[in-house]
């Protein structure tokens, strides 16, 4: 029975689908419901060995390990703050559940359901009135008809003078139209401290864009009563994932952003952050998880599988060309079962490339370097710590970890260190890159699932087109 099963999984195995995008206005409730409705779907294809949790707590080998799936995430996809930020969490939280800080968390309170929708209607309602001028716009509009104060003038006397208001240059840089984190950057760069994108290193400045990103939400900003140790982490949450323009923005919405400074407001319990963690989670298990697996089955670059493709076709063709001239010779039939040989190899090249695979590569279970592997330099890169000592499986790796919890460095999303160098090859030697050992073996096993299904499918087609030209098609005789 267990040999008949393992046989029904090799013959009927099916890769993970490809999860496209969820859609840019479903809420974090909305996520939460699609969840158990979409696990289905997402699992499917995918071996024990390779699920979420197991990458996730560095159980798995290259190419399918944590800091794999954040390569793919950063160059490919250009979310892995959902990564980082699920990873700083989970690390926040077992921190925070600590014996160690028992009596200062016993103080902290839980941010429930309850308080969540409270918050989330709260801002319902404050985006429904009518916002009020502040004192730069009454000033520009004061004695015109956009006023809070105008009346209109009477009817009866059309010449009177247009009502005065006039916008000047001085009127705006008096009133300080000077956003808060620009006077910083501006402070920063006269001090000639660091002011080049990425988190901010003093606690002031952290503190400051804190607090504006409260005030833009019509909050207060908190006091920290009983959560000073908390607080610098906070902070730096605040300013890396959760403000606007952050170097690591989460793609929240602006009530589920109210909301998370909301919860801020009150509690320092990972439970502030609960929503927006389903959202995220949501967000790499059922969309981004499965299509990394679906990515790391293909073990050739877009070229190679091209020129695997183009292989597959000629071998047929080449079988057809000599299938016609036998047909048309005085050449015995059993000459044509020769053809059989061409059809098997090019059918399940074909059928394999057709799914990312080389045929090639997977006879040696090797896989191609990926671009961003390759243009590391020995200088500022180091070892990953699950590959092994061999110079064939030896690749480079940036000198900083970007998985780190504690890490509020910007993502380096332009790739352009690599990309303008992967562009100078030509295409030859992109067909013929780099290649490395695989050695996840669930992934290899997928690999060999799905490479025995391409031959098992050309050993039946060649069969059948093979005798339809062996006893099917008459001797032309024609020479």
């Amino acid at each position: 029975m267990v040999a008949l099963k393992e046989c029904r999984e090799y013959l009927f195995y099916r890769r993970p689908d490809c999860v496209p995008p969820a859609s840019s206005d479903g809420s974090v409730m909305e996520s939460k419901s699609d969840t158990t409705r979409s696990s289905a779907i997402s699992i499917r294809g995918i071996p024990e060995r390779l699920t979420f949790d197991k990458i996730i707590n560095h159980e798995t080998c290259p190419p399918c390990t944590t800091l794999d799936f954040y390569y793919y995430l950063n160059y490919k996809v250009h979310c892995a703050e959902n990564l980082q930020f699920y990873l700083w969490l989970r690390d926040y939280t077992h921190r925070y559940n600590s014996p160690a800080l028992l009596k200062k968390t016993a103080e902290q309170p839980v941010w429930t359901a309850a308080l969540q929708d409270d918050a989330l209607q709260k801002f319902q309602r404050d985006t429904t009135k009518k916002t009020p001028m502040s004192a730069t716009v009454r000033q520009v509009f004061k004695g015109t008809m956009f006023s809070n104060d105008f009346k209109p003038r009477e009817r009866g006397n059309p010449n009177a003078p247009p009502p005065t208001g006039t916008i000047t240059a001085s009127t705006l840089i008096g009133a300080g139209a000077i956003a808060p984190w620009e006077v910083l950057e501006s402070k920063g760069e006269e001090d000639g401290s660091q002011s080049n994108g990425d988190p901010v290193n003093t606690e002031d400045r952290k503190a400051a864009i804190s607090r504006v990103a409260y005030e833009k939400h019509g909050l207060h900003y908190p006091f920290f009563q009983n959560r000073e140790y908390f607080r610098p982490e906070l902070e730096t949450i605040i300013t890396t994932y959760i403000a606007e323009n952050s170097p690591r923005q989460l793609n929240l919405s602006a009530a589920e952003r109210y909301a998370v400074l909301s919860a801020l407001q009150t509690t320092a319990s990972p439970s502030a952050f609960q929503f927006v963690s389903q959202s995220v989670e949501s967000s790499l298990r059922i969309q981004h998880h499965p299509n990394f697996i679906l990515d790391a089955i293909c073990n050739g670059n877009r070229p190679r599988v091209i020129f695997a493709r183009g292989l597959g076709a000629a071998l047929i063709v080449l079988g057809l060309v000599i299938a016609m001239v036998l047909s048309m010779s005085a050449a015995p039939r059993r000459w044509r079962w020769f053809c059989m040989l061409l059809w098997v190899l090019g059918i399940s090249t074909s059928v394999a490339a057709w799914k990312g695979m080389c045929v090639v590569l997977h006879g040696l279970h090797h896989r191609h370097v990926r671009p961003w592997e390759m243009f590391q330099t020995a200088s500022n890169s180091v070892n990953s710590p699950n590959t092994s000592s061999s110079p064939d499986t030896e690749l480079c790796r940036p000198s900083d970890d970007p998985l780190n919890p504690r890490s509020t460095s910007r993502n380096d999303a332009t790739t352009q260190y690599w990309t303008e160098r992967y562009a100078r090859r030509n295409i030859v030697r992109k067909i013929f890159d780099r290649e490395v050992w695989i050695q996840e073996p669930a992934l290899r096993q997928v690999q060999d699932q799905i490479f025995i299904q391409a031959l098992l499918f050309a050993v039946l087609g060649s069969a059948a087109i093979t005798c339809v030209w062996v006893f099917a098609v008459p001797k032309g005789g024609l020479f």
